[in-house]
């Protein structure tokens, strides 16, 4: 299954290039671009199945996806640094702010770096997007597990996988479900 997903997400770029590549990136730029999206894909992986499987979050792969964040987004984007900085701080703080109102039982401590990496990523709009359909997905999932009795409203869930689907698809849908959702009240 690993190896399936790898492959689908290693494919979607190319697939939807125009939701993928910002109106103003030269086409040299574009295999930059695929060679950052490419690690990132490789260090969610990596996130994704070690927190679904061990409820944690591992530090190294976190903080080398955060190195090659920075040092991408400083090169080639440093125009939207600041929406990336807003990004990382309305993430990180949003689940900072629930792990400290709990002590530490409704979010791990490592799920507030990775809100603040793809934070990051994506800056503060998509941000919002991630954070809204990561709640509806986890929200669904729990629901379905709790209808076949796999889970029950005590049991925890790795809040990490959810995030890394949520990344995915805000990064690139994110600007027509933001579009979408402002046609509604239009």
């Amino acid at each position: 299954m690993v190896e399936l997903f790898t492959a689908l997400i290693f494919i979607l770029p190319l697939v939807f290039s125009n939701n993928f590549l910002p109106s103003n990136v030269f086409l040299a730029n574009f295999w930059l671009m695929l060679c950052y999206y490419f690690l990132l894909s490789a260090v969610f992986i990596v996130i994704f199945v070690f927190d679904l499987k061990y409820y944690l979050i591992p530090g190294k792969v976190l903080f080398f996806g955060i190195l090659i964040s920075i040092l991408f987004n400083v090169l080639l984007f440093w125009e939207v640094l600041i929406s990336k900085i807003l990004g990382a701080l309305l993430f990180g703080s949003f689940f900072l702010f629930q792990y400290l109102l709990s002590k530490g039982k409704w979010i791990g401590f490592g799920d507030i770096k990775l809100g603040a990496f793809l934070g990051f990523v994506l800056g503060w709009k998509l941000s919002l997007v991630n954070l809204f359909l990561s709640y509806l997905i986890g929200a669904i999932i729990s629901i379905g597990l709790i209808a076949a009795q796999k889970k029950t409203l005590k049991s925890e869930i790795p809040f990490g996988p959810i995030l890394i689907i949520g990344f995915f698809v805000s990064l690139l849908w994110g600007n027509e479900i933001i579009l979408w959702y402002f046609n509604l009240f239009s």
